[in-house]
Formats: structure tokens, C-alpha cells, sequence
């Protein structure tokens, strides 16, 4: 038997500062944000339990891991563009949201991003095959806050800045 203090666990450690980030996002910090995401991030060296997520006993767990991961890339894009930094935040939101194309608050933040990058048509281009494979492929339209971005780029609305 393997015994272990809880902060000796690197996904417990990243827990922690994912939620140290988040309540530094939440408090207006985006720098105190960043540091905490990318000090989480920096905890992953590879895929969640290496070769083992394809065993039935781990692949909950395995998603799981993931899934907080895929929370301190998107904190990152949200410090990112809270930093006025929003070609890094491009960059990282880009991945995200290819890699889960039925997510819609990447594909919303991606849309913010490329707005403030000046690229509008590219991020209306991304509402529109977003949107199509909501419909197609789940029957639903998009959620609130994906479709307030699409309406707010289309108002050219302030509130969505460029920094």
C-alpha cells in the first residue's frame, strides 16, 4: 500500500490553484489568475494517468484529470484576454475549442478573442458552423451566453472592447 499526503498529489495541487485562479479572475486579478493557472498547468506531463485511461477502471478518472486541465487552458485564454493579450489567448482558445467543438464557452471566448483581434468575419464564421453542429448533431440551439456574443459582435457592442 501506497501512502501519500494530499498535497504530495500534483491533481490535488492543481485543484487548488485552479481555484486560486479562479477566485483571483472573479476578484479582478487576471494577473494573480494567470500565474495560478499556469503554475496548475505547469503540474501536467502528458496525458492524465498515462497508459492506464484506456482501462475501464480509470477512464472516469482519466476524463475527469482531463477535464480540469481543459479548466486551467481555458483560465489561461480568460487571463489572456482580461490582460489585453488576446493573440495568445487565440492561440490557446483555438485549441480548445477544436479539440471540443460542442463546448460552447470556448468557442464563445474564441469568439471574443478574434473580435478584438479585428478578425469579426472570422469570428461570426465560428458562431455560424458552431451553431450548425449544435443542430446537427444534439438539436439544439446555442446557449445564452454563446448567442450574446453572437449578438453583441453583430451590435459591434463596446463591452466587448478592444483592448
Amino acid at each position: 500500500m501506497l501512502t501519500v499526503q494530499e498535497e504530495q498529489l500534483d491533481y490535488r495541487r492543481a485543484e487548488r490553484l485552479l481555484d486560486a485562479a479562479r477566485a483571483a479572475l472573479a476578484a479582478g486579478d487576471p494577473t494573480a489568475a494567470h500565474a495560478s493557472a499556469r503554475a496548475a498547468l505547469s503540474l501536467w506531463r502528458g496525458p492524465a494517468l498515462g497508459g492506464l485511461q484506456d482501462l475501464p477502471a480509470f477512464q472516469w478518472e482519466a476524463a475527469r484529470l482531463d477535464e480540469i486541465r481543459l479548466g486551467v487552458e481555458q483560465l489561461i485564454a480568460e487571463a489572456d484576454l482580461a490582460l489585453g493579450r488576446s493573440e495568445e489567448a487565440v492561440a490557446r482558445l483555438r485549441r480548445l475549442a477544436t479539440g471540443h467543438p460542442l463546448w460552447e464557452q470556448p468557442q464563445a471566448l474564441l469568439m471574443r478573442a478574434l473580435y478584438r483581434t479585428g478578425r469579426q468575419a472570422d469570428a461570426l464564421a465560428l458562431y455560424q458552423r458552431t451553431r450548425r453542429r449544435l443542430v446537427e448533431e444534439l438539436g439544439i440551439e446555442p446557449g445564452a451566453e454563446l448567442a450574446g456574443v453572437h449578438r453583441a459582435i453583430l451590435r459591434q457592442d463596446p463591452l466587448l472592447g478592444r483592448v
